[in-house]
């Protein structure tokens, strides 16, 4: 199913929840990753997700991704806080990799922020690099209170 746009969402669960933790903070290094034997993302402008009960996420603007590696699907899914999030599989590789990014493309106003920018799945990359250094786990920003 396609996602929806915004007009047409259930209201978002901000109201109800306002306590509810989503923080976007801008990547203090260049991050790399590889999928399907090669660079799929290099951004100098990455944002990290730090969102109440999940893991760390990781966001790039869309120019930072070789989209011409993806096709977009008809996957979507809904979250009460973000909105409908649209998927991308990876259809270069000998095997392509389904649902490997994503991206909320009219978000709720509370997260804007995300329009323009990709979601990327960690553990559906090949390899990560941060300033050209292999990481095997997306990174806590030191000093940030969790």
């Amino acid at each position: 199913m396609p996602p929806r746009p915004l007009a047409d969402l259930p209201p978002s669960s901000w109201d109800r929840n306002p306590q509810y933790v989503i923080d976007l903070e801008p990547l203090p290094f260049r991050i790399r990753a590889e999928a399907g034997g090669s660079s799929l993302v290099d951004s100098g402008r990455a944002l990290v997700m730090f969102e109440l009960g999940h893991a760390p996420v990781y966001y790039v603007p869309r120019g930072d991704l070789r989209m011409e590696r993806l096709r977009r699907n008809d996957h979507s899914s809904h979250c009460p806080y973000k909105g409908d999030a649209s998927y991308w599989d990876l259809v270069d590789a000998r095997e392509g990799i389904a649902n490997i990014v994503w991206s909320y493309e009219d978000p709720y106003p509370e997260m804007a922020r995300l329009k323009d920018l990709i979601g990327i799945y960690w553990g559906k990359m090949d390899a990560w690099h941060h300033d050209g250094r292999k990481v095997s786990a997306p990174v806590e920003i030191a000093g940030r209170v969790n």
